[in-house]
């Protein structure tokens, strides 16, 4: 006898464990793979557009400086300092030009955590001393507001909002609309013998933010309304066909939602225009620069050059233009480039104005020194670059004739002075081909998906409404056939644990389906912006009466329901199942509490919802209630031990055992 309750309980508690652990087992682990699996989308075949003036030799490249997250705080002077050092080292490239797309600052008020994301103008004033330090070496200064600089601003006029009053760049902000999007126009004169011929630049700066706005992660993506993507497309529609158009963002284009104006347009249609030669922008802190092809015709009209972060990686970025053929080129501070290639356009950032099926291009570089260099070069031909002329005080045009080479791609590799190598196309069009998404976009998907199925598993196990009987599947982990396909499924597919809750006490039920449906309708946590009382929500959160859509809202909901509601809900099914809450029973949901105590205060508390909502509100949001409330009502309340004892006497009534039968 002993024998067979001795197997018998072994049997009962592996099938039990199967059914708790096994299903979110294989879906962790398929999480975990997918998480860094690159979505692709089609490029091309990328064509060469058809200039209709040939190279044109006589004109200068025009080049200009772009540098991004430099995140500024006044508790770190390291942030300070590359800062400063990139500064210092674009100066040696006599840029007219600046642009900053985002994340000036860190505005935490602490270089250590909990931190909380606010604004906090210790951080401006100490960037406002490095900005002014380097203002004059340039002509223009163009930026951006990131998502750090934007942290808990209630509206445009707000005294508080600091970008406005330390940024120091030249677009025009005046106003909400005029902040949100603006544009800012200059001509270069290109051409050495003849100046009426000029380089007409228009920038098109957007700050996709409404007032008032949030704090850390409920603004990383950006979900465009209609009357802002009606501002877009007035402005972008007023720039002359003539001009060149560079957008520049804190935010990649990837990251703004396909929501549409009232002319039913998106904000990727709406930047796509005909004379868009190039997107700049941050955000994303990548080791080297992301180049992803934008445009409607077959994502290949210009490229989208994604500038590595200041604050961690040091470097910064030059974009050039040569002929209207863009470029871009990563520059380490400590080693800067001492030249530059402007053409040909290297193959991963060729787009249909690269012009690489132009007979007539030259092999272009510009070199930044105090003296003419000599550079020779081999590959798919080989020669020595030839000095051409002085482009201003230091910076060098050297050029070599492309000899009439066969389609595809070629290579050059440089030395002498200096050395570098470069792989380019020409003539044929580049085959269509899959180009890998930044890698935000898998986790952004990921996320977005395991929600929903997250939530319709626990409410399809907790809804307490009879079906599914229990009696005949707790009959199965006792004794019976365990070939049964049927209940075999229902164990590693986890929906077992329905037939096991189905043994608690009505009122247990009933709490635990409560705090299952808890984030479909009530908030997550409070929340403040400049003392304005807002909530979060599932699906984004509301202040001032306006609800705003925000992706990363919904990672505090699976947070919510991974931590808190599902370790209660196992640790329930364990008691419906028989498992002896003095034994095996109590010690899981021990341990299921100890972890999911230990995540939320040593992770969720210190990290991210205290950066979203502050210290004060974070204790009041659904963790901390579910901490101190859901726990202890729902596993160790009188009612829900005794009731697994009454089910456990059920069971043992209707299930005889093998000794009597025998």
């Amino acid at each position: 006898m002993m024998s067979h309750q001795l197997l018998s309980n072994i049997r009962l508690h592996t099938i039990h464990y199967i059914g708790q652990y096994f299903y979110f087992a294989v879906l962790m682990t398929i999480g975990i793979k997918y998480r860094w699996v690159p979505i692709y989308k089609k490029v091309g075949p990328i064509i060469s557009k058809n200039y209709t003036e040939a190279f044109d030799s006589q004109k200068n490249p025009y080049w200009f400086v772009h540098l991004s997250d430099t995140h500024i705080n006044e508790f770190n002077s390291n942030y300070s300092k590359r800062m400063d050092d990139a500064l210092n080292s674009s100066l040696m490239y006599k840029a007219d030009l600046l642009v900053h797309t985002g994340d000036i600052t860190d505005n935490f008020g602490t270089d250590s955590r909990p931190k909380y994301g606010h604004q906090y103008e210790g951080d401006w004033i100490e960037y406002s001393k490095i900005f002014k330090k380097y203002r004059n070496c340039y002509k223009h200064v163009l930026g951006n507001a990131g998502n750090h600089d934007m942290f808990g601003v209630y509206s445009f006029d707000s005294p508080n909002f600091n970008y406005k009053k330390y940024s120091g760049f030249d677009n025009p902000i005046s106003c909400t609309e005029e902040f949100q999007v603006s544009k800012y126009s200059l001509d270069y004169f290109n051409n050495e013998t003849n100046n009426d011929q000029k380089l007409n630049l228009t920038f098109v700066s957007l700050n996709p933010f409404r007032f008032p706005t949030a704090h850390p992660t409920m603004m990383y993506y950006v979900i465009p309304r209609k009357d802002y993507l009606d501002r877009l497309e007035k402005v972008i529609t007023s720039v002359d066909s003539n001009d060149k158009i560079i957008i520049h963002s804190h935010y990649p284009q990837s990251f703004f939602k396909p929501t549409k104006s009232s002319s039913g347009k998106t904000s990727q249609e709406l930047i796509s225009q005909p004379n868009t030669i190039a997107y700049l922008s941050g955000h994303l802190h990548p080791i080297i620069p992301i180049y992803e092809h934008q445009g409607m015709q077959k994502n290949s009209n210009y490229i989208e050059a994604i500038n590595v972060d200041v604050k961690t990686n040091r470097l910064y970025g030059i974009l050039t233009i040569d002929n209207g053929r863009t470029s871009y080129h990563q520059i380490d501070p400590s080693s800067p480039n001492k030249c530059l290639i402007t053409y040909p356009i290297p193959i991963n950032q060729s787009s249909i104005i690269s012009g690489f099926n132009d007979s007539s291009a030259k092999l272009r570089i510009m070199c930044f020194s105090d003296k003419e260099f000599t550079i020779r070069f081999n590959g798919s031909f080989s020669g020595n670059m030839e000095f051409i002329r002085e482009i201003k005080d230091n910076v060098y045009l050297y050029e070599f004739d492309i000899p009439d080479l066969p389609s595809g791609i070629h290579n050059l590799i440089f030395d002498g002075d200096w050395n570098d190598e470069i792989e380019f196309n020409v003539k044929d069009p580049i085959p269509e081909f899959k180009e890998a998404k930044n890698v935000e976009y898998s986790t952004c998907y990921l996320v977005r998906v395991a929600l929903p199925i997250l939530w319709c598993f626990l409410f399809f196990i907790t809804i307490p409404i009879p079906f599914l009987q229990s009696t005949r599947y707790i009959k199965f982990m006792n004794e019976g056939k365990l070939l049964n396909i049927k209940y075999w499924i229902l164990t590693i597919s986890g929906l077992s644990m329905r037939a096991k809750i189905q043994n608690l006490h009505f009122v247990h039920k009933l709490i635990l389906f409560i705090a299952v449906l808890w984030p479909t309708c009530l908030p997550i946590s409070m929340m403040e912006t400049e003392g304005h009382v807002g909530i979060v929500m599932t699906y984004g959160y509301v202040i001032k009466g306006m609800f705003n859509y925000a992706e990363h809202s919904q990672d505090y909901a699976i947070y919510y329901l991974t931590a808190i509601v599902l370790p209660v809900v196992m640790s329930g099914a364990s008691y419906g199942a028989g498992i002896p809450f003095i034994g095996l029973g109590g010690l899981e949901s021990f341990a299921m509490f100890i972890v999911s105590a230990y995540y939320t205060s040593t992770w969720l508390w210190y990290d991210p919802l205290a950066e979203s909502v502050g210290l004060v509100c974070e204790y009041l949001s659904v963790f901390s209630l579910g901490m101190i409330l859901l726990f202890p009502v729902a596993l160790f309340s009188y009612a829900g031990i005794t009731c697994v004892k009454k089910a456990k006497n059920k069971v043992d009534q209707t299930i005889p055992l093998l000794t009597n039968s025998e």
